[in-house]
């Protein structure tokens, strides 16, 4: 087979160079940046790609706007000239063949709830369309707003119509006949899924069956741990899980869309989604009938912020980090605590008998000094947790298998739809145990001496849409919980936000400061508090770790401003790395 011959491409929203304006071309087949796709005045800034494979041209210096076949510089069709600058992170698609009269050509603005179209050899401009399809909260309120209009963001054409924004829930449906018109389809899935967590929603349109794809993420929002394929039943208006695509591989990019193509034509694999992660030079791709995934290095990709995906931060085997900054090491025969600035520094406690899960959380009730301090180490996949009594009478630890209630599996596994959940982010404050914090509920467990569980129903819930990173930190006797606010891609962080607990009212109160200290978190991993001023750092701060990808953002409290940093001569690695305070005599390299 010649895999030469129009490979199928992904142009994406990235820059050859830090002075180039000129789209990158990937060949996924061959997976490298192919330099033979250049189409003359093609920039990131006057073309939007469709998943048909037409790029849309806006040329303002010729004043023409065509769609262009990227294989032959020469194909053109040509269209009204769109008279507007329009985003350039904009979505296109196509109603159908750009060939056949009629055609419908969308653009869809990716902030501002606003479409532009025209009609393929019958309209003589562009009509600009403001919709109205609802309103989601805003959080944090915006110039004293708490709600705004929801935007399209998932798009596909399937038959003539365009449908969007899809999930377990409802799915939008826009046809032209020939103005614009919305409508819906509801419980597409009877029910729902009732999907508890977040996925990345793609929907694809392929062989005239419309199919969605969802990235799952896990409870750090960093973590793809599955990828599954349903295909809508229009007789049914329900999706059901997809066995296969046809022989088919699906294309798929963040801030972009899905599109399908032959497997044997481009020399891919069949049935499997391509799903390609810019800015850190990879695709992966994932196989329908499992879900297994392979990841693939992109060969001189070009450096860009275009696109950002954060993997898990993995672990090594043996200790295991504290939040109150002890390092938990169990040996072959001793357990101890480490003192990570003094060697001699170790607390002794009863041998774990058992190797534990590397990703296992620790956490101290209080000091460790302290008798009778409980030191808990919380198991990642099971619903389990270990604990020991410092000073005490313990000699051993205990293992307790808890059950705080059930969430939705998806996919279904072994013809189970749920599974029991387990506790994700948590923190100590007061002697108990905070966890799975959320902005209506927090859950509570103590030891007297035996582990029991609670709920505390948060009175006034926050009001959120959409998708957050939670992270709860104990400082100075006061539990902070820490959002990092996700956009409606999963792939940035929007906001951050701080918030403190009144326990007298079962409030989150939203904070202003946080008492001149440092918030230090990381995925899969918990936060901590320190003293800025100890430890020569940024004020009111949350610094937030991206160890794989060496940076790290700093967040100020006050309003959620953030910078990003270099981590300089961090190791190319994917174990874990720790955040540790510095030593307070240390003083601050600029």
């Amino acid at each position: 087979m010649d895999k030469t011959n129009r490979v199928p491409c992904l142009a994406l929203y990235v820059k050859h160079g830090a002075d180039s304006d000129k789209p990158a071309l990937f060949s996924i087949s061959e997976k490298k940046a192919i330099n033979g796709g250049d189409i003359p005045g093609l920039t990131n800034t006057n073309s939007w790609v469709t998943p048909q494979g037409w790029i849309l041209v806006r040329d303002t210096v010729s004043t023409a706007t065509f769609l262009q076949n990227p294989h032959d510089s020469t194909d053109k069709i040509q269209l009204p000239h769109l008279s507007q600058d329009v985003h350039s992170s904009s979505t296109c698609l196509l109603s159908c063949k750009p060939t056949i009269h009629g055609c419908v050509v969308l653009l869809v603005e990716p902030v501002g709830t606003i479409i532009w179209y025209c009609h393929v050899g019958d309209d003589e401009k562009w009509v600009k369309h403001e919709y109205d399809i609802g309103t989601q909260p805003l959080d944090p309120p915006l110039d004293g707003k708490d709600h705004e209009k929801v935007p399209i963001c998932s798009i596909a054409a399937f038959q003539g119509k365009f449908y969007f924004n899809g999930d377990f829930e409802s799915i939008g449906v826009l046809e032209f006949s020939p103005a614009p018109t919305f409508s819906s389809i509801t419980d597409p899935i009877i029910g729902g899924l009732g999907v508890m967590g977040m996925a990345n929603v793609y929907l694809v349109e392929s062989l005239d069956k419309l199919y969605m794809v969802c990235q799952m993420y896990d409870s750090d929002m960093e973590t793809i741990y599955d990828v599954t394929v349903y295909r809508m039943d229009f007789l049914k208006q329900q999706w059901r899980v997809a066995e296969d695509i046809g022989g088919r591989a699906f294309l798929i990019a963040s801030c972009y869309f899905g599109a399908s193509r032959s497997a044997d034509e481009y020399g891919l694999e069949k049935d499997c989604v391509y799903a390609i992660f810019a800015r850190d030079k990879y695709f992966e791709v994932s196989k329908v009938e499992d879900g297994e995934t392979e990841e693939h290095e992109l060969i001189e990709a070009p450096d860009s912020k275009g696109g950002t995906c954060h993997k898990a931060i993995g672990r090594t085997s043996g200790g295991r980090l504290a939040d109150a900054g002890w390092i938990l090491i169990r040996h072959d025969t001793t357990t101890v605590l480490q003192n990570p600035q003094d060697p001699d520094g170790k607390i002794q406690l009863p041998h774990l008998p058992e190797v534990l899960h590397s990703r296992c959380a620790c956490v101290l009730s209080g000091k460790p000094t302290i008798p009778g301090c409980v030191v808990l180490l919380v198991e990642p996949e099971d619903t389990i947790i270990w604990y020991c009594h410092l000073g005490g009478e313990d000699e051993e630890w205990a293992r307790h298998e808890y059950d705080i209630g059930t969430q939705p599996l998806l996919p279904l596994v072994d013809g189970k739809g749920n599974e029991k959940a387990p506790i994700t982010s948590i923190a100590a404050c007061q002697g108990k145990f905070y966890f799975n914090g959320r902005f209506n509920s927090i859950r509570v467990l103590e030891f007297t001496p035996e582990p029991t569980f609670s709920f505390i129903a948060i009175t006034e819930p926050l009001d959120f849409w959409g998708a957050a990173s939670v992270f709860l930190v104990e400082s100075e006797g006061e539990l902070y919980m820490v959002s990092q606010l996700f956009d409606y891609n999963l792939e940035y962080i929007c906001d951050v936000t701080v918030h403190k607990m009144d326990f007298s009212k079962h409030q989150w109160c939203t904070a202003e400061d946080i008492g001149g200290r440092t918030f230090l978190i990381a995925p899969c991993y918990f936060g901590a508090s320190r003293s800025a001023d100890e430890c020569w750092l940024e004020k009111d701060c949350v610094y937030a770790i991206f160890a794989r990808y060496k940076y790290f953002d700093v967040s100020k409290v006050e309003d959620g401003e953030t910078e990003e940093y270099d981590l300089i001569e961090a190791p190319n690695s994917d174990i874990r790395m720790w955040i540790l305070p510095i030593d307070g005599s240390r003083k601050r390299e600029c």
